[in-house]
């Protein structure tokens, strides 16, 4: 093995001299940006709905709310498509609530917040993902099924 002399340290990247155009990176895409105006209306829409108050106050009462109200999906965007611009699907949430929603999928699914995860059968976890479950309080779940929930944290439906 051939060696040379050591790496010159504190040396910077070479950006070369090529003659590509360097743009940044835009903070929302174009997709996005196209959106953005039927987004704010959805968003307003949910808030007139719910009072303009935070639906999850009462439905968790052990956090406190603060920040402002943030246009929530009950089903995730990645598991329905368009669904960021269906009324019906968002809901009004503080930050504080939003971020629990995000950190206790199963208790945001049982206070009815969000559909229960896939392959959630109360005390049971299936591994098949034929088993889809629904938010107890909205009846939204990931694939467009109906379910019913009995209050025994084990939903039923059929797929």
């Amino acid at each position: 093995m051939k060696r040379g002399e050591p790496l010159k340290r504190n040396k910077g990247l070479d950006r070369g001299t090529s003659e590509l155009k360097r743009t940044r990176l835009q903070p929302m895409s174009k997709k996005r940006r196209s959106e953005a105006a039927e987004r704010r209306a959805v968003v307003a829409e949910a808030h007139a709905r719910d009072g303009g108050r935070c639906v999850a106050a009462d439905l968790v009462p052990h956090v406190t709310c603060w920040g402002p109200l943030d246009g929530d999906e009950i089903v995730k965007r990645s598991a329905r498509p368009g669904g960021h611009l269906d009324a019906a699907n968002v809901q009004g949430l503080c930050r504080a609530h939003h971020s629990w929603k995000d950190d206790h999928p199963i208790d945001a699914a049982r206070v009815g917040l969000r559909p229960f995860p896939v392959g959630y059968m109360g005390d049971r976890t299936v591994t098949t993902s034929s088993h889809v479950t629904s938010c107890p309080r909205t009846g939204a779940n990931d694939v467009g099924d109906t379910f019913t929930h009995d209050g025994d944290d084990t939903p039923h439906g059929s797929t």
